[in-house]
């Protein structure tokens, strides 16, 4: 049996560097997805795709239809979308079924370069590196320390980039004393960070690795037992990053190819950006708000839980299509640093839980965003 993968991805950086992390679009996670299927069903599936493309012709751009079609401040609170941006989803969500295979990964920016700051502590026996690179990383998303990420990525000096944090860490520690109650364990985790962070490498590398997803694909191929198969990456360009990466990473017969070509890549594309969008939303709704005089807990809003039908359908199919379609362990790839994708796993399985919107109304919408709180406290 023969398999076609088709990639493409999301939020790509290809450097990072202070202006990018501080500009105001930027968003930390990098989203790939491939979706595939048995070469057999390629000529079934993209008339099914292409008949839904059809239906959205007067939303082409460049001639495409894009995941762009639908703007990220339309997801402000989820799937409460209008009429007929929620049509479109739900037209192409539907082309999901079960001889499509789905891969993706999220893969944080930011984590990649705590990584290499932390690396000297990589080996020492007793210190728990991966929860440090998580700390530290989250540290770094949600309070976007200007000074530490100026260190960071305008390649100080090893002694700045540790005075810096260690700075930030105790103007941490002291702000969170105003709510011990809901900050205790934020402030042991920094006083274990201060104590480490007595000594640091340079960064060396702030180019992004193009190979990480592909390590997740591999494996993925692997445990579904794929052997004989085509992976088709949307073209980007002369440097051919992308494909050198998949290459190193010694995936078999891989090349590029224009998306206007492969219907599979422009699915990938429309998932991929989906994907982003969702998480997107949902980092911003629950971003903490440092300029508080103390700290406060970070719910969502109640417009995330007023829903009509097609709206909670869409999460429905999502959930069947990122937890259920053709499931398998490596389905997903993530770093250490995936709360955002957590987050919206979370979501996803807290919607799918109500068989209607009936069922959602005989819990006080007041107190759905205590649930949700709850329900991904306990998966992170």
């Amino acid at each position: 049996m023969e398999y076609k993968f088709y990639y493409d991805e999301s939020e790509h950086s290809r450097k990072i560097n202070y202006q990018t992390i501080t500009a105001s679009n930027f968003y930390d996670n990098f989203v790939t997805v491939i979706v595939g299927w048995d070469s057999a069903r390629e000529c079934q599936i993209k008339e099914r795709y292409e008949a839904f493309e059809a239906k959205y012709k007067d939303r082409v751009s460049h001639g495409e239809l894009k995941s762009t079609t639908i703007k990220q401040n339309q997801f402000k609170y989820g799937f409460s979308l209008n009429k007929q941006n929620a049509q479109l989803l739900e037209d192409f969500l539907f082309v999901f079924t079960e001889d499509i295979h789905v891969y993706f990964s999220v893969i944080s920016k930011v984590e990649y370069i705590v990584r290499q700051i932390l690396e000297e502590y990589a080996n020492i026996p007793f210190i728990h590196i991966r929860a440090m690179e998580y700390s530290l990383t989250k540290a770094i998303l949600a309070y976007k320390p200007v000074n530490v990420l100026k260190s960071i990525y305008e390649q100080e000096s090893s002694e700045s980039i540790v005075k810096e944090i260690i700075k930030f860490l105790n103007e941490r520690i002291d702000y969170n004393m105003g709510n011990i109650e809901l900050k205790e364990r934020e402030i042991s985790t920094f006083k274990q960070l201060r104590f480490l962070l007595n000594s640091v490498q340079q960064v060396k590398q702030v180019e992004w690795n193009y190979e990480i997803p592909f390590v997740g694909f591999q494996l993925f191929l692997e445990e579904k037992n794929i052997e004989n198969y085509t992976v088709i990456l949307d073209k980007e360009g002369d440097c051919q990053n992308t494909l050198k990466a998949a290459e190193k990473i010694n995936l078999k017969n891989v090349s590029e190819g224009d998306s206007k070509d492969y219907f599979g890549i422009r699915m990938s594309d429309m998932l991929a950006g989906l994907i982003t969008k969702m998480m997107k939303s949902l980092s911003d709704a629950l971003r903490t708000d440092s300029t508080k005089e103390k700290p406060v807990k970070n719910l969502l809003g109640e417009q995330w839980f007023v829903l009509n039908e097609k709206q909670l359908g869409l999460y429905k199919k999502m959930y069947y299509i990122i937890l259920k379609l053709n499931d398998v362990w490596y389905k997903s790839f993530a770093g250490v640093y995936a709360d955002d994708l957590i987050a919206f796993i979370g979501l996803l399985e807290y919607m799918n839980q109500y068989d209607c919107v009936e069922d959602m109304k005989k819990q006080d919408v007041k107190m759905q965003s205590e649930y949700f709180n709850t329900c991904v406290c306990q998966r992170l």
